[in-house]
């Protein structure tokens, strides 16, 4: 089991971009990419703006769920947990690490610059599950597949 956390830990760390999906007060899904920030511990960080559909959804209500995979590896890690935004001291750093990594290696900044939808503002997901699929590894329990609650 660890050595599934830690593999789900590290992958999570290595990639930027999710597809997070939020519900709307409808109760409808509601599926965006964002670019994030992992740090340790299964939190993760990302920026959009305070009148985005997504934004709008965490107030209403704060689960979600993020998939992170990318399109030619065998590798997905679905989390589930709550989003809030955050503010006070760091926001500003904060923000700046998340967009500066989400242009490493791009040409172009976040298209979340360009949307016209209020202020940015930046969103804390404490997740408290993984489900993590890696077929690259032998050594996941199950046909490489591992799911795990995430203790604090």
């Amino acid at each position: 089991m660890e050595n599934g956390k830690q593999l789900a830990a590290e992958y999570l760390r290595s990639n930027k971009i999710g597809v997070l999906c939020t519900v709307t007060p409808q109760s409808t899904p509601h599926a965006t990419l964002v670019y994030y920030l992992y740090e340790d511990e299964f939190m993760m960080y990302f920026v959009t703006k305070e009148q985005t559909a997504k934004a709008r959804n965490i107030e209403a209500n704060p689960n979600v769920a993020i998939v992170v995979g990318i399109i030619d590896e065998p590798v997905t890690a679905q989390c589930y947990g709550k989003a809030q935004r955050i503010s006070g001291e760091g926001v500003i750093e904060k923000t700046n690490r998340i967009l500066s990594r989400a242009h490493e290696g791009n040409y172009h900044w976040p298209p979340i610059l360009d949307i016209k939808a209020g202020d940015p503002a930046v969103y804390q997901i404490e997740i408290n599950r993984v489900q993590f699929y890696d077929e690259r590894e032998v050594d996941l329990p199950e046909n490489n597949y591992v799911e795990f609650e995430v203790q604090r």
